[in-house]
């Protein structure tokens, strides 16, 4: 639950904090909720990234195997408010990306990708991070990290 007093800054340990702080020393560090293109485009960007992460430690390649798999992220996209896609940014630079379902008070995470070129820094645990205050700021409450059921 998001609401505990400090719940966001006990996600936030010395090491990820000094990543964010190296972040902003070279830029602006911003979540931004995407729609329609943008949202869009945002997946078409992070699709390599999660092949490389799911062929690494899975030996597969979701996007590269499944021809139908973009098209369903695409129209994702038009499912409104009760999808979430989200970009973690250095100024202009995308460093990691979010698609999860939203309910209003929860958000369920899906896709989720960053740039391995910047591993090291942590972008996705500061996505993750990122996230969490997002959903406070809209209203909601709680955020599922949970992989689902055995269809996943």
């Amino acid at each position: 639950d998001l609401r505990e007093p400090d719940a966001i800054d006990r996600m936030l340990k010395p090491r990820l904090r000094n990543y964010v702080n190296r972040y902003r020393k070279r830029g602006e560090l911003l979540l931004e909720r995407l729609f329609d293109d943008q949202a869009v485009r945002a997946i078409h960007v992070c699709a390599p990234w999660s092949d490389l992460r799911h062929g690494a430690v899975r030996a597969d390649l979701p996007f590269r195997d499944d021809p139908h798999k973009m098209a369903l992220h695409e129209r994702l996209v038009q499912a409104g408010d009760a999808i979430h896609t989200s970009v973690l940014r250095l100024d202009d630079r995308p460093l990691a990306v979010h698609q999860g379902s939203w309910d209003g008070d929860r958000l369920f995470t899906g896709l989720y990708a960053f740039d391995p070129t910047q591993a090291r820094p942590s972008p996705g645990n500061i996505l993750m991070i990122e996230l969490a205050r997002h959903v406070l700021e809209i209203g909601g409450h709680e955020m599922d990290l949970t992989p689902g059921g055995e269809w996943c």
